[in-house]
């Protein structure tokens, strides 16, 4: 299925296929402007960037000309690239692909920098680059868990982002980049009554499986608990390989004053099914 949205600066119509059609329209070029097409059976003067069937693009940001793209071209785990469309042919690499991590998406955001977040171990990570150059700037302290719905604009310095883990079902963060550290905090949160999450403590280890390959599991229990097996444990495995955290099992370890309820909670990712 196409879409079609319009740049930051208005000036231009990018459309695509979400997996191997790109082309654009030039507003600037058009005589009569936009408005001259109302009402027309005439189609857009669109030229092809990308019509290939090998790979997926997705427009994150231009200055003027040059466009900068979230691609799997040439890069499984996504890398962001960057073209000139006055030079088509000529595309540069400006967050290369990572080794392990698969980057899941990019914003811009405060003028010249991104936000990108990576898929890392069953978890995600938000970092803060550099729009020019792609370099890193900042790695935000969120923890273990999985962010979704960023909300950025790049006129703003802040912008804001959904988080969950296992240890909380909710909560909206703001991050602001007026300064030179970015400053994170909390915008909207879900409580759980009965529930202090500051009693528990979420870590991640790994296991090799069978061939060798390292599992990653997540221990969650009260931060005094002694991990020596003496405990009531809740295991749950799974193989979906893109399946994020789980905050089901928050109503299991509600705070409770005999330390014989302790209850241990373990999440193994990518267990054999």
């Amino acid at each position: 299925m196409f879409g079609a949205e319009v740049t930051d600066d208005g000036k231009r119509v990018v459309t695509c296929d979400p997996v191997n059609k790109l082309y654009y329209c030039d507003l600037s070029s058009l005589s009569g402007g936009l408005e001259s097409f109302r009402g027309s059976s005439s189609f857009l003067p669109f030229i092809k960037l990308v019509d290939t069937l090998d790979a997926q693009y997705t427009v994150i940001s231009n200055d003027e000309t040059l466009f900068t793209f979230l691609t799997n071209k040439d890069a499984p785990k996504y890398k962001l690239v960057r073209v000139d469309l006055k030079e088509p042919n000529s595309w540069t690499d400006v967050v290369e692909e990572h080794e392990k991590d698969v980057l899941a998406s990019a914003f811009v955001v405060n003028g010249n920098q991104l936000v990108t977040c990576y898929m890392s171990d069953v978890k995600h990570i938000l970092q803060i680059r550099g729009m020019k150059s792609g370099s890193l700037l900042h790695q935000l302290p969120q923890g273990i868990g999985s962010v979704s719905d960023v909300s950025a604009r790049r006129k703003d310095n802040t912008f804001f982002f959904s988080f969950t883990s296992f240890l909380n079902p909710g909560v909206i963060y703001k991050c602001d980049l007026a300064n030179e550290a970015p400053e994170v905090k909390v915008f909207r949160e879900v409580a759980v009554p009965g529930f202090d999450r500051e009693a528990f403590q979420a870590t991640q280890v790994f296991y090799p499986s069978k061939d060798g390959t390292k599992i990653p599991m997540f221990i969650v229990a009260k931060k005094d608990i002694k991990l020596d097996g003496s405990h009531p444990c809740l295991l749950y495995a799974y193989g979906d390989t893109v399946k994020l955290i789980n905050t089901s099992k928050i109503g299991w370890m509600k705070t409770k004053p005999n330390e014989e309820d302790d209850e241990l909670v373990k999440d193994r990712h990518g267990e054999a099914h």
